[in-house]
Formats: C-alpha cells, sequence, structure tokens
C-alpha cells in the first residue's frame, strides 16, 4: 500500500513576502467598528465620572434625609396631638388607649415606642415616645440600610402657675382690617387663657405692643435705671449684648429714645411722635384683669416702623426673674394682681412661662434723634411765645438763622409775619412786647414797666388759662411753671417779666414739631430768603438717625428668642401676612415649626385659639 504525499502549502518557490504589495482586503465591520473603539473623542475622564456619581450619592442622601424629616414631623406631631388628648381632664379613657388610638388611626401603631401616664389629684400628664425607620435608596450606597427617627411629647393638665407675654404688632401696616382682627384675636386669647382672672389667677399676662419702639409707661420706667433726658415718653433702647441674654437687672442703666416726629403732613405739630407718649400703647406687667386688658387691646392704634427685637426683649425680661422686684412693686401699688408679687418665678419652679409674638411685617429702621441733640443742655435755635393758652393756633415760634457776635445783631425768621410786619428781626417775637424781645445773655427778656397799658393787658391770658382751662399751655409743661398760680402774687411780676419768650432744647423742640416741617417749612424759606446756608438745612432735615437697621434687628431677634429658649420659654410666633423676611425671623423664633402659624388675617383669631387652648386646657412641656 502507498501512502499519499500531503502536497505543499505553497509551492517551495512562491515568494511569502508578496502579499505585502497587494490591498488589504477589509472585514464588512471591522472597519467601522475598529475605529469606534480606537475613537477616544469625546470620552469622559475618570475624574468627572467618579465626581458625577458622588454628586448623584449626594443628591441622593438629600432625599433620603428629606423622606426622613417628613416621617419625623408626622411621628411628632401625632404624638402632640396624642398626649393632648390623652392628658385632657374631660378624657375618661384609659390614656395609654387614647394615645394607641390616635396612632391607630393614623395607621402608625407600630411607631408608638411607648405610652407613660402618671396622673394625681388636680393634675394629669401623660409621655408618649415615637420611633420608626425609614429606609434609604442612596445612603445603602455607604452601608447605611435605614435612617431612624424619632419623638417625644409630653402633655400636661394641671393648675401649675402661668406666665404669658403678649408680644403684639401695632406698626402702621396693621392699620384698618390687621388691626381689628387682631384685637378680637387677642381678645379671645385673654378671654380663654384668664377664665375668671382676678386676684387669685394662676396666670398672669403682660402685653406688650410695639411698632418701632416699646413705650414702658410712666408707672414701669420709674422702677427700671432709664437715664431720663425728657419727660415726654418712656422708651428705653438697648445695648447689643443685651439681646444675649433674658435678663434684664432694673439696676442697669439704660438709654431713652427722644421725643420726635419724623413723618411730613399738612399739620407742622407733631401727631405721630415716634416713641408714643403717656400710657399710649404700653406695656401691661403681670396682669389678671381681663376687663382692664381687653379694654386696653381695643384701645390700640397702629402706626410706626416694625421693630420685632424690642417687643421680644421686653416680652422676655418680663418673664426673667430679674424682674420680680419690679413686678412685686407694682403689686404692691395695687398695679399688678397679689398674685403676682412672687413673679416672675424662679426657671426650676413648676411655673410655665409662654411668649406668644405676632408680626405682619419684618423688621424696619430704629431711628432716633442725634446724640448731641439728645442732650438736654444743648439748645435749639427755636424760641416760642404760647401767649398763655393750650392751643397752638396762636402760638409765635423765632427762628435764630444768624448768630452773629453779641445779642443784637442775631437775626430771627418769623414765620407768622405777614403783610407790614417783616420776616426777619434781631430777637424772638412777644406777645407782651409785640414785637421783637431783645436778648441779654441770650435771654430773651420783656421791659419791666413800659407804662403803655396795653402791654399788661396782654399778660391777662398767661395769668388766667392754665387754671381755667384745665389744661397745660406748652410753656408750662417745658418750665414747670403754673401761669395761673403765679397770677397775683409777688412772684407773679405783673408786669409780665415771667412772660417772655422761651428759648427750647432740641427735644422740646422736636417733641411738638416735627422734624421734616421744621426744615423743609422754616430752615429752607429762610435758605431760599438768603438767611439760612444749604447747610444749615441738611443739618435740620437730618435731625435724626439710624441707630439699628433691619438686618441687625433681624439678628437681635434670633439671638433673644434663642435665649429664651435655651431657659425653657415655649415660644409660639405668628406671621400674618407677613412678606419672606418676616416669615423667616418668625419661623427662625419659634420652638419648633410646629410653633409657628403662617396665617392670613382671617385666620389669626383661629391661631391664638389654637395656642390659647394648649396653653390652658393642656400644657405641651415637652
Amino acid at each position: 500500500m502507498m501512502l499519499r504525499k500531503i502536497p505543499k502549502a505553497f509551492p517551495a518557490d512562491r515568494d511569502l513576502t508578496a502579499h505585502k504589495d497587494m490591498p488589504a482586503r477589509r472585514s464588512a465591520t471591522g472597519g467601522w467598528l475598529g475605529r469606534f473603539w480606537n475613537d477616544q473623542a469625546g470620552a469622559m475622564s475618570y475624574i468627572a465620572l467618579t465626581g458625577s456619581l458622588i454628586m448623584m450619592i449626594f443628591a441622593g442622601i438629600g432625599i433620603d434625609m428629606m423622606h426622613a424629616e417628613l416621617r419625623r414631623n408626622k411621628v411628632q406631631h401625632t404624638l402632640d396631638r396624642a398626649v393632648l388628648a390623652a392628658a385632657n381632664m374631660n378624657n375618661t379613657r384609659d390614656e395609654e388607649l387614647v394615645v394607641r388610638d390616635y396612632f391607630r388611626a393614623m395607621d402608625m401603631e407600630e411607631m408608638l415606642d411607648s405610652v407613660d401616664p402618671d396622673a394625681s389629684q388636680g393634675s394629669r400628664r401623660v409621655t408618649a415616645e415615637g420611633k420608626s425607620e425609614v429606609d434609604s435608596t442612596f445612603l445603602s450606597l455607604l452601608g447605611i440600610d435605614a435612617l431612624e427617627v424619632t419623638g417625644r411629647a409630653t402633655a400636661e393638665n394641671s393648675v401649675a402657675p402661668t406666665e404669658i407675654s403678649l408680644v403684639l404688632d401695632i406698626s402702621g401696616s396693621m392699620s384698618g382690617r390687621k388691626l381689628a382682627q387682631l384685637k378680637s384675636a387677642a381678645k379671645t386669647f385673654v378671654d380663654t387663657v384668664l377664665g375668671e382672672g382676678g386676684n387669685d389667677s394662676r396666670v398672669t399676662i403682660s402685653i406688650i405692643p410695639y411698632n418701632a419702639t416699646v413705650n414702658l409707661g410712666p408707672e414701669l420706667a420709674a422702677r427700671y435705671a432709664i437715664e431720663m433726658n425728657h419727660n415726654f415718653s418712656t422708651c428705653a433702647t438697648f445695648t447689643d449684648a443685651q439681646f444675649d441674654t433674658t435678663e434684664l437687672d432694673p439696676d442697669t442703666p439704660m438709654g431713652q429714645i427722644a421725643p420726635f416726629d419724623p413723618s411730613s403732613g399738612r399739620d407742622i405739630f407733631v401727631d405721630q411722635p415716634w416713641c408714643s407718649t403717656g400710657t399710649t400703647g404700653n406695656i401691661i406687667a403681670h396682669s389678671a384683669d381681663k376687663a382692664m386688658i381687653n379694654g386696653f387691646i381695643d384701645g390700640l392704634v397702629a402706626q410706626g416702623n416694625t421693630a420685632i427685637d424690642l417687643g421680644m426683649k421686653w416680652g422676655v425680661a418680663l418673664l426673667d426673674p430679674t424682674a420680680k422686684e419690679v413686678i412685686a412693686d407694682l403689686a404692691d401699688a395695687g398695679l399688678s394682681p397679689e398674685a403676682a408679687q412672687y413673679r416672675p418665678a424662679a426657671y426650676e419652679s413648676t411655673t410655665q412661662k409662654f411668649v406668644v409674638v405676632m408680626t405682619d411685617g419684618e423688621n424696619t429702621e430704629q431711628r432716633d434723634l442725634k446724640d448731641y441733640m439728645k442732650n438736654p443742655d444743648n439748645m435749639s435755635n427755636v424760641w416760642v411765645d404760647d401767649h398763655g393758652t393750650p392751643g397752638t393756633g396762636d402760638d409765635r415760634w423765632s427762628i435764630r438763622v444768624i448768630d452773629n457776635p453779641g445779642d443784637h445783631r442775631d437775626v430771627f425768621y418769623w414765620p407768622h409775619a405777614s403783610g407790614r410786619t417783616p420776616r426777619y428781626n434781631n430777637g424772638p417775637y412777644s406777645w407782651v412786647m409785640d414785637g421783637a424781645a431783645p436778648l441779654v445773655d441770650g435771654v430773651a427778656t420783656i421791659e419791666s414797666d413800659s407804662g403803655r397799658s396795653r402791654r399788661k393787658l396782654k399778660c391777662s391770658t398767661y395769668q388766667s388759662a392754665g387754671g381755667n382751662s384745665g389744661q397745660s399751655t406748652l410753656l408750662e409743661t417745658i418750665t414747670s411753671i403754673d401761669y395761673s398760680e403765679l397770677a397775683g402774687t409777688s412772684d407773679g411780676n405783673l408786669d409780665c417779666t415771667n412772660y417772655a419768650p422761651v428759648q427750647l432744647n432740641w427735644m422740646e423742640l422736636f417733641s411738638t414739631v416735627k422734624v421734616s416741617e421744621y426744615a423743609n417749612r422754616w430752615i429752607w424759606q429762610a435758605f431760599i430768603d438768603g438767611k439760612a446756608s444749604y447747610q444749615q438745612y441738611r443739618d435740620a432735615y437730618y435731625a435724626w438717625e439710624v441707630k439699628v437697621d433691619g438686618r441687625t434687628a433681624d439678628n437681635r431677634l434670633d439671638r433673644i428668642c434663642e435665649a429664651a429658649k435655651q431657659k425653657g420659654m415655649v415660644v409660639y410666633s405668628i406671621g400674618v401676612e407677613a412678606p419672606e423676611r418676616g416669615r423667616r425671623a418668625m419661623g427662625s423664633c419659634a420652638s419648633s415649626p410646629a410653633h409657628f402659624y403662617d396665617v392670613t388675617g382671617g385666620q389669626l383669631i383661629d391661631a391664638f385659639s389654637s395656642i390659647s387652648d394648649m396653653l390652658v386646657e393642656l400644657r405641651l412641656t415637652e
């Protein structure tokens, strides 16, 4: 048998390198697929790819955290409602069953962790805790499969003493509808929390109305160390550091806001003082007199800017034990109930302290006269002769626009002058002189005996007006002289020398005349007439200045709210159709998001009622 020969793959004489010169044949797919595989254009770098992945993870973590917070809020709100219902004195069922029924109704029964009821004679206290887990989606990439959320609430219904500060916005934006709604809501609140009220009340309420300032009123101001530069009003100023603490020692010196009116209008005289005078809108401290409080609320008037920080500072200060000496003194004087004599109570006592603060706006500018004008020894360039009558229609004003060396060369502008009476004279106008009263060492004087009877007759209004009218004249108020008492006495000087025009200091001037009108009517006219400089006009127009701007006030408000919460005070806040910045400030001030009410004017009474129900019927302590 013969073996076949296997043919050679290539002839022996074949050139094995000849194919190099032949055109290459390409696969139908190998060409474009290879190019695609090898093409580097548009490729993501490793760093970019890793960064994108990290950003996606962190965004996902935020979503997981948001879901957990929503669950926590749901647990906390259910706990609050459940313990309030269980602690109600009208509840006849087992406290734990009531709490469990609430969680069952919300399909959250598995989230209730524990219920601890504690009932004794005259009181009931219920504490409940909840717990839940929220499965994580993105945090699981980091090894965290679930987030745990917890909540705790305690409600107490008892006769424990309660102190409440009601801080009410009466700024200009509250005028009309909103002020009427506030009055109705606040009175309903007072009726609910005070009950019968009176000297035996376990609840006391302080009312702190605020606009650009807070008027203490003469009684409260007399019990604090306010450095009184005038007696027209009683609004105090604080240092910045005083907003870091709830304390306000009555012996700590405080400044005083000057009397002035920055508004403009037809009338030259003050009608909207920056700080309200007398008892207008003043603080009511620790009262239990329901009728008096409601009558006071009915009398509130809205005007001015907004200083929530000042209102909150006083609201908190009246709950701090450092005010005990002040409140005890008011109680001794019959201005607070006997029960308030030992208030504010110590923080570690069983007394509960609440602040309810509301606004429809946001913090704005806080103004005051320039410091040199607040010095009572610094005299203005204005004299006045009020003709001895309470009305202002016959007041004669004289403005010194040129102060030359000596007394007799000064130039005074008389705004009342018309016809043949020159506008500019060398002394302030005097009714007695029927012309200029000469200055002697800067003081207006009147000739003691002119021999002209008509001048003596001019004095008759001075000698009788104050006593007959029952009202003080402008100069009687400023100089503390009663013209009616002087009449007919040896000190009365029947030759009229007591009744010369009087130079006013700056606070006396601006307590009567608007700053803008003083500048725009009097100094501007003198400037037009070439008697006063433009700098004099500017100095007059800018007599007041901004002491605290809105952003600084926001910061001060945030700090005093935090100080109150650190001391255990429970803060409820209400924004009534407030702008965004105001809502943020109110939300931050509240003890928790659940303690902040963002409402319309029509919902204001519901907000106050909701708060009062919790404060009196049931007290949510945690």
